[in-house]
């Protein structure tokens, strides 16, 4: 529980920073004219709007040093939607964070239409993956075209795993 109120704990602070830092620049350039204060208060807010878009790219961005689903199950700890799906032949997962209704309203605020997802193959391997599944042209080219796809579990994924070793 704890875990999934940090990232919401990290995106409140920086709202209250932000409000802080227009309180001051209101503050500063109050005496001086309007126009400073407008200045810095829009400076401030697009600096601000600006970090808390990468903060929540970082907090559901898996690590770089990701391999294998066994890594990202371990590090991220993240709900995930997992569909099975043939291609040529061979069987890949992809698994695609869903982090419940607030979380994604919040990711909405930072222009993204979709959660990160990750596409591992039979054994269990990172194959590829994208911070937004809805947006980026290359995953969507490599990947949507297969329709054909079976809901599954993560117990069901790793005992697939399991089985290829």
């Amino acid at each position: 529980m704890i875990d999934s109120l940090m990232p919401f704990a990290e995106i409140m602070l920086m709202l209250f920073v932000t409000l802080i830092v227009v309180l001051l620049a209101y503050y500063v350039f109050c005496r001086n004219g309007k126009n400073g204060f407008r200045l810095m208060a829009l400076l401030s807010l697009l600096l601000m709007y600006f970090l808390y878009c990468d903060k929540l790219d970082k907090i559901y961005q898996a690590p770089s040093y990701i391999t294998s689903f066994e890594q990202l199950n371990t590090e991220t700890n993240w709900p995930l939607r997992m569909t099975m799906m043939q291609v040529e032949g061979e069987q890949f997962v992809e698994a695609v964070v869903f982090p419940g209704k607030l979380p994604a309203l919040i990711r909405l605020t930072s222009f993204r239409s979709g959660m990160p997802a990750y596409v591992f193959d039979s054994m269990g391997r990172l194959v590829d993956s994208t911070i937004d599944h809805h947006d980026d042209d290359r995953y969507q080219s490599k990947w949507e075209a297969y329709k054909q796809r079976k809901e599954i579990t993560e117990t069901e994924f790793t005992k697939m795993i399991k089985n290829h070793r």
